[in-house]
């Protein structure tokens, strides 16, 4: 059986259906695929023209500006940002392309640099100038290839001028424009930091100056910046904290010391000063001195000290404090200011009265001896000593019942004998336990029926300073007759 007319029939049934969906679709990405490769190829040749002409036009400013510098003294100059785009200000130099800005970023007499930009592809930028780029058109902007560092080499002193402190930040150097600063302080009269200030705004003033108070602290700290001719700024670099502190001049007044005595205590007093400068501390120091040849010297310094006690029981000696004050922080102490002082002097007592008199005449009758008790020792430091009047008399008719009492001598006394002053009494040296006196009759035996008796005082004293007490009570013997 013979098949061949089914063939036929095969292709016609082909023919009659067309292309498959999915020959289509290929169809349709290869197109797809073939036109965007041609629209980027067409857009990057667009780019590449664009930056050519960017290029190119740069490097005929480059040559217009050196042609300028060989007619005149340099480069010429433009304010940041003119274009030569055909302006009255730069048309004598260059007019840029139609699809190119070019605009003037910095320069002076020996240096430039312009940027260019394609109008068209703002991602197009050249540059060209005389340090980076030398001349070259070159990728980039002005402004990234003149974007200043961190500053080097900078360093921070601190200083006390009159009543200012003052930091000032020395030889920082920029490469890529100028430095800029921006200071802060802070100050203590304590052991503690302080408190940082804000900074001062960025500025190109390198130091900061603040008012100094006796005795502070000071400490400043810097931040330096480069900052270009065109307003760009580099990294920040910090400096070194440094210090200073104002001395304390001022000297406190002169401590007016006084005294009050309690029984045997003696307490010396002054009032804190008022003197010393807000924010430091008076300090006193002591220096204790005694007429007995004692002193401990200056003890301190103290704070909040404004008393000490004594106990000053050494009878007929002086006793000084003197004391000094002075300001004082943790950062400076000042002077001591001059002496105030005051002096105690402890009175010396009085002693009591002499008793148990005595009466003896020697055997030849030429000389009589009178005996007592001495009163009580006397205070410390202090000594007895006595004076004394002798009478010796007789009954006399002239001066009717009384007795008449001579001085030693013979001489009659007027009336009982007691009106004799104390220009009279005969002084006597130290005291023994036991007093006698002697009172020896030259001119023959003393009579019998004579009557005598003996008037003795004391006093205390301190040998040292020879300051004595009052006398003590004058007592009469009884009369005794020989």
């Amino acid at each position: 059986m013979l098949r061949t007319p089914s063939a036929p029939r095969v292709a016609l049934r082909r023919s009659l259906h067309g292309f498959t969906i999915i020959e289509l679709v290929v169809v349709i990405v290869v197109i797809a695929i073939l036109a965007a490769i041609s629209i980027f190829a067409y857009g990057a040749w667009r780019e590449a023209s664009a930056a050519k002409e960017v290029q190119s036009d740069l490097a005929q400013i480059a040559v217009a500006f050196d042609s300028s510098r060989q007619w005149s003294d340099g480069y010429p100059t433009y304010t940041q940002g003119a274009t030569f785009d055909g302006n009255s200000t730069t048309s004598g130099l260059f007019k840029s392309s139609d699809g190119v800005t070019l605009k003037y970023y910095q320069g002076d007499d020996h240096s430039y640099c312009v940027d260019g930009t394609s109008k068209q592809f703002s991602n197009v930028s050249y540059y060209v100038d005389t340090i980076v780029s030398k001349g070259t058109p070159k990728e980039g902007t002005c402004l990234l290839a003149y974007a200043p560092g961190a500053p080097q080499g900078v360093i921070l002193i601190a200083s006390i001028v009159g009543t200012n402190a003052i930091g000032t930040v020395s030889a920082a150097t920029c490469s890529v424009g100028s430095p800029e600063y921006q200071l802060r302080s802070r100050n203590t009269a304590t052991a503690t930091a302080g408190t940082w200030s804000a900074y001062t705004a960025w500025s190109g003033t390198n130091t900061y100056s603040v008012p100094a108070s006796e005795g502070y602290r000071y400490s400043f700290q810097a931040q330096v910046r480069c900052k270009s001719s065109g307003g760009v700024v580099g990294g920040v670099t910090v400096s070194n904290e440094a210090s200073s502190s104002r001395s304390i001049i001022t000297v406190p007044s002169v401590p007016v010391v006084t005294t009050s005595t309690a029984g045997s205590v003696t307490t010396w007093a002054w009032p804190a000063t008022t003197t010393c400068p807000v924010g430091t501390t008076p300090q006193y120091q002591g220096y204790s001195s005694a007429s007995w040849a004692y002193t401990n010297g200056w003890y301190g310094p103290y704070v909040n000290y404004t008393s000490r006690t004594w106990a000053t029981t050494s009878q007929g000696h002086d006793h000084t404090i003197q004391i000094q004050t002075r300001c004082q922080t943790t950062h400076s102490t000042g002077t001591w200011s001059a002496s105030g002082s005051a002096t105690y002097i402890t009175p010396v007592d009085a002693p009591g009265a002499p008793t148990n008199f005595t009466f003896t005449v020697a055997a030849d009758r030429r000389s009589i001896d009178f005996g007592w008790t001495h009163p009580s020792a006397c205070g410390p430091s202090a000594r007895l000593e006595w004076r004394r009047n002798t009478f010796i008399g007789t009954q006399s008719p002239a001066v009717g019942p009384a007795y008449g009492w001579t001085d030693g001598s013979g001489s009659i006394i007027n009336g009982d004998g007691w009106s004799l002053g104390e220009g009279n009494w005969s002084s006597h040296g130290y005291w023994t336990p036991t007093s006698t006196m002697n009172v020896a009759e030259s001119s023959g035996p003393i009579p019998p029926g004579y009557e005598h008796a003996i008037r003795i005082q004391y006093l205390c004293r301190n040998a040292t300073t020879g300051r004595v007490s009052d006398w003590g009570p004058a007592v009469t013997s009884p009369i005794f007759r020989s």
